[in-house]
């Protein structure tokens, strides 16, 4: 029964507790006595209950009554005497944050906030000597008095922790589980009472000499580095948050499982941040983040295509994002083959992975583009047949084929497709879309070269995409066009460095460009290598 009432308190059924906690305690006090330890300890079970009940003035009585009796009849170094003062400092602890969270759900209360407006209006009205009727409170007006309350129960909480870890050094040793969990408790309260700096101290203590005396793995380190982990948290260390996860999260796996719910905890911290790092395109942080959640997925034995499928994406959009082309091919051949498995050939999310396959086969050189056109086609066609040549995902194949083919010196099929590209997208979304800017850009530098040849059509494209507008591009003339690239190299590299965001391939057909244009005074290589560094390192600060 005493197990079963305790599963209950740790499921929050607070009335079920009490009830069968009494029954318990009325046993053992007709059995063994009041004051015995069995009882006693039922009563501190109890007091729990009394708390998750909101009666913390009978919780504390209770946990009270406990100490009182162990001190009496075992002494304050006896370990039940410890144990008792380790559930009235949890118990201290536990109140204070139920107090304050219950302050902060009071505080956000619509209407509490509509009334403390109005009680304020009417005090400053009354300064004003405006007659006014007495302001009336609402019961459920927050307070400091709950603030400071719970202020005033940590301490209690702390002093009765501090209490506690003299006895357990004392006594038992400064290695002793009972001692190392003592000390991450007062951190846990230090924490609570806004000590970062204490706590961080005091928690990595503890985990030194729990890592020494039961090794890194034990339950104990484990519980510390998770602590630790959220004190990091709360004092915006993020890489230092990132590096201790990465470490603990293959521990807790074998230490206490990949189910446990402190577990799963770390892997959504991660998920976090690895999902922050793609939103703010810090690349290879999110490589970094995946790989440690693959290999633990990997340790654990979960990895299973549901499960790994996200990572696998994550991982290669990474790798698109800084032009790590064979990785992201690699990648997406196993995503391809994970999707055909579990969604078919003809799903729109496999095709969609098709297109990347073919993006990240076209961009690692001619050596590849008859692979990547072979894919392209494919995907086309597929999309026609199951999306409709109106989809937006199959106007997306459209442009990336058409694409391969002006690569392939296959101008005039690249011009149509990417023109009935333009109309639909014209047609579906409008000229104000980023979709048909995009397609226009494609078809006028088609064009551009059709009319003028391959000078000025690199003239259109690098004037477009460094969003340059005072170049005279209808001037064909090689010379006018070569003038025109020398005074627009040193453009090009300042638009870029001032932060320009385009995609990676723009500023390499730039680069391109410019070495084509300058016929008169072409770049050398070391001058383009030069400007590609540069270019790399501002779009990776940026």
């Amino acid at each position: 029964m005493g197990h079963l009432a305790v599963i209950y308190n740790d499921q929050g059924k607070w009335d079920a507790t009490k009830e069968l906690e009494k029954k318990i305690i009325d046993t053992y006090t007709r059995l063994m006595g009041k004051e015995h330890k069995f009882t006693l300890w039922s009563m501190s079970i109890l007091a729990f209950a009394y708390l998750g009940q909101k009666r913390g003035l009978e919780a504390e009585n209770l946990g009270l009554y406990v100490l009182e009796k162990h001190e009496r009849h075992s002494g304050k170094d006896h370990p039940d005497t410890i144990d008792s003062t380790s559930f009235l400092s949890l118990l201290y602890k536990c109140w204070s944050r139920k107090l304050k969270k219950q302050y902060s759900a009071t505080l956000n209360d619509p209407k509490e906030q509509s009334l403390r407006r109005n009680a304020a209006g009417i005090k400053e009205a009354a300064q004003q000597e405006v007659k006014a009727e007495p302001i009336q409170k609402s019961s459920n007006t927050p307070s400091l008095d709950s603030s400071f309350e719970a202020e005033r129960l940590l301490q209690k909480a702390a002093a009765l922790q501090v209490q506690l870890l003299d006895t357990c050094k004392r006594c038992l040793g400064s290695t002793h589980g009972t001692t190392l969990k003592g000390m991450v408790n007062l951190a846990e309260i230090h924490q609570d009472l806004g000590r970062l700096d204490e706590a961080v101290i005091g928690v990595m203590q503890a985990i030194e000499l729990s890592s020494k005396a039961l090794g890194e793995e034990s339950a104990i380190t484990v519980w510390s580095q998770c602590v630790l982990a959220r004190l990091y948290n709360d004092q915006q260390q993020s890489g230092k948050r990132q590096k201790l996860l990465c470490r603990l999260l293959p521990r807790q796996i074998r230490a206490i499982g990949y189910k446990h719910i402190e577990t799963q905890n770390t892997f959504n911290r991660l998920m976090y941040h690895r999902n922050r790092a793609l939103e703010q395109q810090k690349w290879d942080e999110a490589i970094m983040l995946t790989c440690h959640i693959l290999d633990a997925k990997a340790s654990a034995e979960d990895y299973s295509d549901a499960s790994t499928l996200p990572e696998l994406e994550a991982l290669e959009r990474s790798y698109r994002a800084i032009s790590h082309w064979r990785e992201a091919e690699d990648l997406n051949k196993q995503i391809i083959q994970r999707k055909t498995t579990q969604l078919g050939a003809m799903d729109q999310k496999t095709l969609t992975s098709g297109s990347n396959l073919s993006w990240a086969l076209w961009n690692q050189g001619p050596s590849r583009w008859a692979e990547a056109e072979k894919i392209a086609e494919q995907v086309m066609l597929d999309s026609i047949l199951t999306l409709g040549e109106e989809h937006i995902d199959t106007l997306v194949s459209f442009a990336n084929l058409a694409t391969i083919w002006y690569h392939q010196s296959r101008v005039a099929e690249s011009a149509r497709l990417h023109i009935k590209t333009l109309d639909e997208r014209k047609r579906l979304f409008g000229e104000g879309s980023r979709d048909f800017k995009e397609s226009k850009k494609w078809v006028d530098f088609l064009r551009s070269i059709e009319e003028g040849g391959a000078l000025k059509g690199w003239l259109y494209w690098i004037a477009f995409t460094c969003e340059v507008q005072d170049i005279a591009i209808e001037n064909a003339e090689p010379s006018a066009c070569a003038r025109q690239a020398n005074s627009l190299g040193e453009r090009v590299e300042a638009t870029y460095l001032q932060g320009s965001r385009q995609i990676v391939y723009d500023y390499q057909k730039v680069l391109a460009g410019l070495a084509f244009l300058t016929s008169e005074r072409r770049f050398e290589s070391h001058e383009t290598e030069r400007i590609t560094r540069r270019v790399h390192s501002s779009h990776n600060q940026n």
